[in-house]
């Protein structure tokens, strides 16, 4: 699958294809008991940028992911780079498991989101700006361990391998999957509601990869740019100033109250009201 998005796109803009592409991987460690089918081997083959993340960069990368999804959204870019996010066994990734206590919300807004919710926000919210997920699991209950029901929606189209026909019915609401067999898989379209049993192929040899990568690196790959990178959050704690004071936002508006300018200025005279019977003050 990240073979074939790769040959129907560019490494930069301006390419041969016309739509620029690059690639998030998330590959556990444990994948190197059998090297011959490690996806980071790819990186060898592919003109594309591919970035690797093991176990201990998920919550850098998947907050990077998240804030590009919502600068695209705030600024409404939907021609920008494709960006295909790859999860090989998500049994492994511990770090993006839901919490059974996450109710959704919490009492502080300070509290950062989770990388288990940057995926999801990723999952509902990248489609649109042209960030998508190829996630593979081992099984139905790993897979719940990390989405709930309704998340799984987002996934619009499926590949199930032989499985028992409870599991195959709720994950697609048909117990087909409980009759494919070894050597056979079903491929399910979730918007149209359509089944298809397929063989599925192997691992692509070395060999293989070498051609498609010649063949690849062959047509015009496009000019590398600069891209843009998510503006940081404000954060809702105080915030220090160039003088050495700091602010605090009050209320729902931008103004902000410093407490040292307003040590610093002298204090304003009384303002007395016009129907007042009250002389006015003498500054004493």
């Amino acid at each position: 699958a990240t073979v074939s998005l790769a040959a129907g796109s560019d490494p930069y803009p301006g390419g041969a294809v016309g739509k620029p592409s690059r690639f998030v991987l998330f590959e556990p460690a444990i994948a190197e008991e059998h090297p011959e089918t490690m996806l980071s081997k790819l990186t060898e083959f592919l003109p594309h940028e591919i970035e690797v993340v093991s176990r201990l960069g998920v919550a850098d990368a998947f907050g990077d992911l998240a804030a590009e999804v919502q600068r695209r959204l705030d600024e409404q870019i939907l021609d920008a780079e494709s960006v295909f996010v790859i999860i090989r066994d998500l049994a492994r990734f511990r770090e993006i498991r839901r919490n059974e206590n996450d109710f959704g919300f919490s009492m502080s807004g300070e509290q950062e989101a989770s990388p288990a919710q940057q995926l999801v926000t990723i999952l509902k919210d990248g489609p649109t700006v042209g960030i998508h997920a190829v996630v593979w699991c081992d099984s139905l209950t790993n897979l719940q361990r990390t989405f709930e029901r309704g998340t799984l929606k987002e996934f619009e189209l499926r590949v199930l391998f032989q499985m028992s026909g409870t599991d195959s019915s709720q994950l697609v609401e048909n117990p087909a999957a409980g009759r494919l067999g070894q050597q056979r898989a079903l491929f399910v379209q979730e918007e149209t509601g359509t089944l298809e049993k397929f063989r599925p192929y192997q691992f692509p040899s070395n060999e293989w990869l070498a051609d498609l990568s010649e063949r690849l690196r062959a047509r015009p790959q496009g000019t590398p740019t600069e891209r843009p990178r998510p503006k940081p959050a404000p954060s809702d704690k105080q915030q220090g100033n160039d003088d050495g004071s700091f602010s605090l936002k009050h209320g729902f508006g931008d103004d902000e109250f410093n407490f040292a300018k307003m040590l610093d200025d002298p204090p304003e005279k009384d303002i007395q009201d016009d129907d007042s019977n009250t002389p006015e003050s003498d500054g004493t």
